[in-house]
C-alpha cells in the first residue's frame, strides 16, 4: 500500500491493504441507493461501495369490477386501507385495445382515496384495463386485466 512511515521519508514495503469492515455511511431506502465505506488501517486509504436501492413494497391493487357505461367504462377498485394510503399516492389505471398493452396503451390516474373511475371510451370496442398503486417513483405490480366494451 505503499504508506510512508512516521518521522521518516522512507516507504515502507509494498503490501496489501489491510481494510477494516465496511460501515454503513447512508442506509439503501425504497426512494434512494445507499453507501457503505471501508478504511486501511495501514495508509488511511478509503473505498466506498453503493448499496442496491430496496425494492418497493407497495400493497398491490385489484379491479373489482370494470363496468360498461355510455361511451365510457367505470373502473373500480377495493377501497385502500387507511394503513396503505401512507404508502400509496395514486392508482395509475391503464387501458388498452391491445390485450398485452403493447400498442395504443393510454394511462390515466386517481385518488388513493377513491375506489373508482370514469374512463371515456369509443362506443362499442372493446378495451382490456389494468391498475396499479403508485409513489414517487415506485410502483407496484399490475393487477389482473379485465375487459370492457363502451355502450
Amino acid at each position: 500500500c505503499d504508506a510512508i512511515k512516521e518521522g521518516t521519508s522512507r516507504i515502507i514495503s509494498k503490501i496489501a491493504h489491510k481494510y477494516g469492515a465496511w460501515k454503513t455511511i447512508k442506509p439503501a431506502t425504497e426512494l434512494s441507493a445507499g453507501q457503505q465505506l471501508h478504511k486501511c488501517s495501514v495508509c488511511g486509504k478509503t473505498e466506498t461501495k453503493v448499496i442496491a436501492q430496496l425494492k418497493p413494497s407497495l400493497p398491490a391493487v385489484k379491479i373489482k369490477k370494470a363496468k360498461s357505461a355510455k361511451k365510457s367504462a367505470i373502473v373500480k377498485w377495493k377501497k385502500v386501507s387507511k394503513k396503505n394510503l401512507k404508502k400509496i399516492k395514486k392508482i395509475q389505471i391503464q387501458y388498452s385495445m391491445d390485450k398485452n398493452f403493447k400498442s395504443k396503451v393510454k394511462t390515466t390516474n386517481a385518488s388513493a382515496k377513491k375506489t373508482s373511475k370514469k374512463i371515456m371510451l369509443p362506443k362499442g370496442k372493446r378495451y382490456f384495463v389494468r391498475i396499479r398503486a403508485l409513489t414517487g417513483n415506485h410502483v407496484s405490480k399490475w393487477s389482473a386485466v379485465k375487459t370492457v366494451r363502451a355502450k
